[in-house]
């Protein structure tokens, strides 16, 4: 609890310390975070994008599992990694009120968008046909 009131009192002295302040210098003419919040969003995929870990926070995940969750992330399926009653690492991905729960250690070597097309039929696809699209 003092801790939270010592943080408190550093902000109210030092106003330029909280993230709004920071991201103030990253407004453009219309007053948007959006040209900044895109440079952002692909310089980190620039960085993921060829590297061994898609997902860095996710190290205990295989390759093939990081890069369906990339792309699910990517084609706006909503994910949940959770533990089964064993330990096993199981990925919920939920689209349109449809969820499938697979093993994350039994991700099939199938390009992802082509797996996650089986699991949702109803998916829309971009126009390119590239899993490292978008």
């Amino acid at each position: 609890m003092i801790n939270a009131i010592d943080d408190f009192a550093e902000v109210i002295t030092h106003p330029e310390l909280t993230p709004a302040a920071k991201l103030v210098s990253h407004l453009d003419d219309q007053n948007s975070l959006m040209t900044f919040g895109v440079q952002q969003a692909t310089a980190w995929k620039a960085q993921r994008v060829g590297t061994e870990d898609l997902l860095p926070r996710m190290p205990r995940l295989s390759a093939n599992a990081q890069e369906l969750i990339f792309r699910a992330v990517q084609l706006g399926i909503r994910y949940y990694a959770v533990r089964d009653e064993h330990g096993a690492i199981m990925l919920m991905l939920t689209f349109n009120s449809i969820t499938q729960v697979i093993e994350a250690d039994r991700v099939s070597d199938e390009p992802a968008t082509e797996y996650l097309k089986r699991m949702f039929p109803d998916l829309p696809l971009p126009d390119v046909n590239s899993d490292r699209a978008i």
